[in-house]
């Protein structure tokens, strides 16, 4: 437990790749993913090229993994990728539904497998762990099996994925996803506001650590599923303020407004969200989000319950829209021990997708929405 006094740190820009106009290879549009391998290379997930564009520690371009096109190795368009210690998975088209292609980080093509099952299973990569990887695993139930109205909470499972394999091997551990409505025809909406949106991570021992609820917790599982440690920060619940609520419902019908009413799927999606504040199922705002590992264990974790104004969230994720008027995000960062180290404060229009334990890779998107990949050190001296 982390019970000192909130340490506030200043990040600089340590490291910027790309341009509004130049060289090919350092132009992006649509960045599905940021990592990095053994080496400290970085990894872009480019969906404009449908490449993985690989840069030196200082952003120099090394090479490109994939190519755009529909034949081995090749995508149509690149929708993900993971980076390990020295394989990369990405997940895209090609000529086909979804697959998942593995490479050498050299950029070497191993083969590719299916990315959804005949029986409606899907596993996306979450980290390398020796010669194996650690997958998320989600069995989804056929449509027949919902309820209109009601709310639907899933599980989801970590199992280890080797390369030889045809499936994931037995769940090494199991963590209840987010509750989710449940739309005519069988369809998924986001689920009741300000619900507590749990993450997976692994390091790069293989350890995995999960975060969510309505507690500051993340739990450090082994690479065998064994719960390990619990690591928390003190903090204060903030209930939900009938404000946010009004605030949301009035977004929507804004948005609605002036637009045809036309039936079917746009008519009961505005039915659906227009009903989310009335199954709201948390008094306070759920203290954390999403997280970031790094190799070596350390991590950051976003502080969800720190928003002035935490409706727009909500309303974002849903149209993709106020990003611009978003305000700064709160993250708190551990070391590989698990102490508390510094809480910093993101940029606008950052988002945040590989972490070391003094640093974050991420996207920023500039006034015209050209995108760059930029590196930001924690400042060592407390703001």
């Amino acid at each position: 437990v982390n019970a000192g006094p909130t340490i506030h740190r200043n990040l600089v820009e340590g490291l910027r790749i790309g341009v509004q106009e130049g060289e090919e290879q350092y132009q992006f549009f649509g960045i599905q993913a940021v990592g990095l391998d053994g080496h400290d290379q970085v990894y872009v997930a480019d969906r404009g090229s449908s490449t993985i564009r690989v840069f030196t520690e200082g952003g120099e371009s090394v090479r490109s993994i994939g190519a755009k096109g529909q034949g081995p190795g090749e995508f149509d368009p690149l929708f993900m990728a993971w980076v390990g210690t020295d394989e990369v998975y990405a997940m895209g088209r090609s000529g086909g539904p979804p697959a998942l292609s593995r490479f050498t980080t050299a950029g070497t093509y191993l083969g590719s497998r299916p990315y959804m099952t005949r029986d409606r299973t899907t596993f996306d990569p979450l980290g390398q762990a020796g010669s194996s990887w650690l997958v998320r695993v989600r069995r989804y139930p056929s449509a027949a099996s919902f309820v209109p109205g009601e709310l639907y909470v899933d599980s989801t499972e970590v199992a280890r994925l080797t390369a030889d394999a045809a499936a994931p091997g037995p769940p090494l551990v199991t963590f209840a996803t987010a509750a989710m409505i449940v739309m005519r025809g069988g369809q998924l909406m986001s689920g009741p506001l300000f619900e507590p949106a749990p993450s997976i991570a692994v390091d790069g021992q293989g350890r995995i650590y999960h975060a969510g609820g309505d507690v500051y917790a993340v739990d450090v599982y082994s690479a065998e599923g064994t719960l390990q440690r619990r690591i928390s920060r003190h903090h204060e619940p903030r209930p939900v303020d009938p404000a946010w609520l009004e605030a949301f419902e009035g977004a929507v019908r804004e948005f609605y407004r002036g637009r045809p009413d036309r039936p079917g799927k746009d008519q009961e999606i505005r039915r659906v969200l227009e009903g989310k504040v009335g199954l709201q199922r948390t008094a306070h705002l759920p203290p954390t989000s999403r997280l970031r590992v790094a190799a070596n264990g350390a991590f950051w974790v976003e502080r969800s319950d720190l928003d002035d104004e935490p409706w727009r969230r909500e309303f974002r994720q849903l149209y993709g829209r106020g990003q611009r008027e978003l305000p700064a995000v709160q993250w708190d960062v551990f070391d590989a021990s698990g102490r508390y180290t510094a809480s910093v404060t993101m940029p606008l229009r950052f988002e945040p997708m590989q972490a070391t334990e003094k640093a974050v890779y991420g996207v920023l998107r500039d006034d015209l929405d050209v995108e760059y990949v930029v590196r930001y050190d924690i400042q060592t001296q407390p703001s």
